[in-house]
């Protein structure tokens, strides 16, 4: 399937058959670095145990480390990263997808190194999806880059009228921290940046907000910091929000409980902990699950 896919790009056309096949090998060179970038989300759905549909398949990357095994003469470095939500265990997603084993496969090779990098900075402890704990991780090992885009962000039009952003989790200040006074604070892992090429293999899969995850949402994880990153600005369209498609009274409430919630619950307030997982069923029938 991935063979024919290339086919129909057209790489390498005039070889396509013989032994002299080499597709990638207009875009890769012996020596250099590849940074392969998978989707590895979490572990299983979030409703149920199975996960094929939720995260890049093994057998893909395994083809893919191939291809460029082929393109690189058997010299250079392939690294596969990705940092999976805050409250998956990437240990589990690696051996769920066998990477350890398609690694295992070019071990015998000194020239061609292989790596697995974990992006992730932190893992967050949950019970009964409430959460309890954080555990702190390395992250990319070789480490970030921390930039302001300052004007330049594409996204710096509502700057300076009061508009409030949530990140990736629960520390709404960290966000606004990162974009107040016209700054445009961003930490993305320095290995992809370093990566002579990097490939991207995405998982075409449904979203709650966004309604569907492609390829440019994918990028979000190579991100250091997920939360110097705004997934969305409070309220709806009519005050300059994108988190609703209009404001209500219902969602007013929502916003006021529940952010309140997620701030005692980074402080570790087991009454908080207590109380969102009793409420938490009762709280999504009222104000929906997105």
């Amino acid at each position: 399937m991935v063979r024919e896919g290339f086919r129909l790009s057209s790489y390498d056309v005039e070889d396509y058959g013989t032994n002299r096949w080499n597709l990638l090998g207009f875009l890769v060179k012996p020596g250099e670095k590849v940074f392969i970038k998978p989707n590895m989300i979490a572990e299983k759905h979030k409703y149920k145990n199975d996960w094929n549909y939720v995260i890049t398949n093994g057998s893909l990357i395994r083809v893919i480390i191939g291809y460029l095994f082929l393109a690189m003469q058997g010299k250079g470095t392939v690294m596969i990263g990705d940092a999976p939500q805050i409250d998956s265990k990437y240990w589990e997603i690696v051996r769920l997808m066998g990477l350890r084993e398609a690694r295992q496969l070019f071990s015998s090779f000194d020239s061609f190194n292989t790596e697995l990098i974990n992006l992730q900075d932190e893992y967050w402890v949950t019970k009964d999806d409430v959460y309890i704990d954080t555990i702190p991780l390395p992250g990319d090992p070789r480490c970030s880059v921390i930039f302001d885009l300052g004007k330049s962000n594409y996204s710096s039009e509502p700057d300076g009228k009061n508009v409030k952003y949530y990140g990736a989790h629960y520390n709404i200040e960290e966000t606004n921290k990162a974009r107040s006074q016209c700054k445009h604070i961003y930490a993305i892992a320095k290995s992809p940046i370093i990566a002579d090429v990097f490939i991207s293999l995405p998982k075409l899969k449904t979203h709650k907000k966004c309604c569907i995850t492609v390829n440019l949402k994918g990028l979000v994880d190579t991100n250091a910091n997920k939360n110097y990153l705004p997934h969305y600005q409070f309220g709806g369209s009519e005050v300059g929000g994108d988190q609703f498609d209009k404001t209500h009274i219902k969602r007013e409430m929502e916003n006021y409980f529940v952010t309140r919630m997620k701030k005692r619950l980074l402080s570790r307030s087991m009454v908080a902990q207590f109380l969102s997982r009793e409420l938490k069923k009762i709280a999504y029938k009222i104000f929906g699950g997105t």
